[in-house]
């Protein structure tokens, strides 16, 4: 069986902008059988390359962008490409993914995986054409937006139609550490800050053409397995609901639950909830549906505010910007956060991050402990306008907060103070109401990520008890982060989740690539990327201590709603931890055992912890 026609280009291209040489690796099929693509490949070559130690902003840190074996197939969901870094955020391991067309273009380039290393003197863009790779000047581009930079290239390359982008904003040039990689305007790769890695290593922008064809394996095992895929879709209430009213269907089921961050955490319901929801959305601003590349579901909201200064103005916003953004803030007005929304996607940086950081500031404001020349109050939207800009430009106050939380509480002495995990703020769902997903969010290897097990589905949705610290709780999030590792390494969008499972998605694999894998097989890759991600960690210095919920959530009862007077229990999470930690073959400390990676057939990667 040739590899190369079954779902592979079988090349990583190597770029170093040090000294400009770029260079072409042939991957062996040993190494996609192990881990597939995505995040899978993307792990592996941070682990191999990339010091646990390095500052994270230093020419030594590498931008590792993969896709997968489904992506430019007929598979639906599978437009998404996967970002691996040491992460200028949280200082530890860094990942972030994104949709649109950038990817599916990407691979029908002719590659699997691209690695920039080095650091330019000058800005420079890369320009991938059909498999032709070229390192060109963008003086000219920088200091410009993302959506600016997206037009100007394009325009420069004389292809409007063919040509995708990948593009950092200020933000990125300015190392905001939350910064963004953005690609068709409101896709962004936001999460840990990969546009400050790019930013860091003068490099505005990634430019792709590609046409090539892509071989299945089995391409009428593949047909007929996606015509019932199609009909699930179509029959699947959550695949229905996210098509209906994208993300921000979840607003009504958080305010219900009482875990709908409000006030900085103070507060798990929102007075004003109705404003900012879905309904509010679809009445008010609502276009059009926004789909990536050959998606069924096409959950983003094209919208367009149709009244006030900013009539006109059109984004494609969702759940957790409008919750970081607006109830985070008290901040209820619907036009005022969508125009938040866009400017962060303008200039480039992280929704959840930066609204965590300008709710930090009015928190701390209100406390007298912030001091600043400017009112930082809740409820004031133009504020928060003001503050994305300043931090983009790094200009006044918005210097600290673009250093993320963290950075914020260790300058200004409040110890204990901000909501993070590792260093990551949380998406929209307070885990005080919420105790499998504390854990979920405290070991991911990201920091407090929603995305790594997708672990709020069970508790929201009532299959599991929600407040309950048993239920095999640890059982349930191991086997789902090695699920969600497969899926990113394929690379799927999160939203397919309702009509998958691990049969169907070993099926695609196989008729895809051929590898005849068996679901032991299947699920000992899963394990083996999320053991991976924590040897990078372990190497950074994360131990126990680390996989902790927020300092707040231990100790501060939620006020109000249906969650009023929970917290996170510390002695009944440490058995949730410890029998987390014995289910995954790790220590007490959270070090994977030898033991383990002999079974994951990594053990030799022990030994460089």
């Amino acid at each position: 069986m040739c590899i190369r026609d079954s779902g592979y280009n079988k090349k990583t291209l190597l770029v170093n902008l040090t000294n400009g040489k770029i260079s072409v690796k042939e991957e062996s099929e040993e190494l996609y059988r192990k881990l597939l693509g995505g995040e899978g490949i993307g792990t592996w070559y941070l682990y191999k390359l990339v010091d646990p130690k390095i500052d994270p902003l230093s020419p030594d840190n590498a931008l590792i962008i993969s896709v997968g074996p489904l992506t430019g197939t007929p598979v639906p969901f599978a437009s998404r490409y996967n970002a691996n870094f040491k992460s200028p955020l949280t200082g530890i391991y860094g990942v972030s993914q994104c949709g649109g067309f950038f990817p599916h273009n990407f691979k029908h380039a002719g590659y699997d995986t691209l690695i920039i290393t080095g650091r330019s003197e000058r800005p420079v863009y890369l320009w991938i054409d059909e498999g032709r790779v070229e390192i060109r000047k963008a003086d000219h581009l920088w200091g410009k937006d993302a959506f600016e930079t997206e037009e100007m290239v394009k325009e420069e390359l004389g292809d409007k139609r063919r040509i995708f982008i990948a593009s950092i904003g200020q933000a990125g040039e300015n190392l905001v550490r939350y910064a963004s990689i953005q690609n068709e305007k409101w896709h962004a790769a936001g999460r840990t800050g990969p546009g400050a890695v790019m930013g860091s290593k003068k490099l505005k922008a990634i430019a792709v053409r590609g046409s090539g064809k892509i071989e299945i394996y089995d391409p009428d095992g593949l047909k007929e397995f996606l015509n019932q895929l199609y009909k699930d879709v179509r029959e699947n209430p959550s695949t229905r609901t996210y098509h209906d009213y994208g993300t921000h269907a979840a607003t009504n089921l958080v305010q219900k639950l009482g875990v709908y961050p409000t006030k900085y955490w103070h507060r798990g319901t929102f007075d004003k909830y109705y404003n900012i929801n879905s309904d509010a959305l679809q009445s008010k601003i609502f276009v059009r549906n926004d789909p990536c590349f050959n998606c069924p579901v096409a959950c983003g909201r094209y919208v367009r505010i149709k009244e006030g200064r900013y009539t006109g103005l059109e984004s494609v916003p969702d759940y957790e910007g409008f919750y970081a953004l607006g109830s985070l803030c008290e901040v209820d007005d619907i036009n005022m956060v969508t125009v938040a929304h866009y400017l962060c996607d303008k200039y480039g940086m992280d929704t959840i991050t930066a609204g965590n950081c300008i709710a930090f500031a009015m928190d701390l404001y209100e406390k007298g402990i912030l001091k600043s020349d400017i009112p930082i109050k809740f409820g004031d939207p133009e504020i928060i306008i003001k503050l994305i800009e300043m931090i983009a430009f790094r200009r006044g106050i918005g210097d600290l907060l673009a250093e993320g939380t963290r950075e914020m509480e260790r300058r200004l002495e409040v110890e204990g103070y901000a909501v993070h995990m590792k260093g990551l703020e949380p998406a929209g769902y307070d885990v005080r109401g919420l105790k499998g997903v504390a854990l979920a969010y405290s070991v991911s290897a990201r920091g407090a990520c929603h995305m790594r097990a997708s672990f709020y589905d069970f508790e929201l949705k009532g299959l599991i008890d929600r407040f309950s610290y048993e239920e095999k709780k640890a059982e349930l999030l191991k086997d789902r982060e090695d699920w969600i590792a497969v899926m990113d390494s394929l690379v799927l969008c999160r939203f397919c989740r309702a009509v998958l499972n691990w049969d169907k998605t070993r099926k695609m694999i196989n008729y895809v690539t051929g590898f005849n894998l068996s679901d032991k097989e299947v699920k000992l890759i899963g394990e083996r990327i999320v053991n991976l991600s924590r040897l990078f960690n372990v190497g950074v210095g994360v131990r126990r201590k680390d996989d902790y919920p927020a300092k707040r959530f231990l100790t501060e009862p939620l006020p109000d709603g249906p969650s009023k007077g929970h917290i996170i229990d510390r002695d009944k999470y440490d058995k949730m931890l410890d029998r987390y930690y014995e289910i995954r073959g790790w220590d007490r400390e959270g070090i994977p055992r030898k033991e383990k990676l002999k079974e994951l057939d990594i053990e030799e990667l022990k030994e460089e912890c």
